[in-house]
């Protein structure tokens, strides 16, 4: 897997750092959930190359944000393989289906609203709060800056056999990318 890492912070500037997927005997690196099937997948990373700061979406978008039906969400990715400077694009969609009402229903995955291209799945979607935040549970904060609350992991959209039907997507819950660590089962 071929990834780019910013070299500095003011600059568009790029290092190149591939990550094996596979072992020697071509087995799959990569864990899968123990339980359920899902469509995300967790990769450990190697150390890290020289000069190259990672900054997890724990430490970026972990605020205690109100996750509600009709929210908007927004999905990091790189539509149509974008070329430099590759910063993700921030697809703009919405919550589509009841998050409260997904997990009793024992779902893993809720759906969102957005027309989004190829090329987005497997891209982290937060949810975005400008001024005024509601968040948990029932606070509302009056902060000048953004706040961001990583939700989950985007899986693409389902299909329909015409491009002006609904365009609903799949959104994998964060929770299960912890589930996916602690259950250490490998992909077969």
């Amino acid at each position: 897997m071929r990834t780019l890492f910013n070299v500095r912070h003011d600059s568009f500037d790029r290092q190149q750092w591939d990550i094996r997927v596979r072992d020697g005997d071509d087995r799959p690196l990569w864990l899968v959930h123990p339980h359920r099937r899902v469509d995300v997948a967790v990769l450990t990373l190697p150390p890290r190359p020289e000069g190259v700061k990672i900054y997890t979406l724990e430490q970026l978008a972990n605020a205690a944000l109100r996750i509600e039906i009709g929210m908007e969400i927004f999905i990091l990715g790189h539509p149509f393989a974008i070329e430099l400077p590759a910063h993700p694009v921030w697809k703009r969609g919405s919550i589509a289906s009841e998050p409260d009402l997904t997990r009793v229903m024992r779902k893993d995955y809720m759906l969102v609203d957005t027309a989004s291209p190829p090329g987005m799945s497997g891209a982290p979607v937060i949810r975005r709060s400008w001024t005024n935040h509601m968040v948990q549970p029932g606070v509302r904060a009056l902060v000048d800056s953004p706040l961001d609350k990583f939700i989950g992991v985007y899986s693409g959209r389902i299909p329909t056999d015409h491009p002006y039907e609904a365009q609903i997507g799949l959104v994998w819950e964060a929770r299960l990318i912890d589930e996916i660590i602690r259950g250490n089962k490998r992909d077969e």
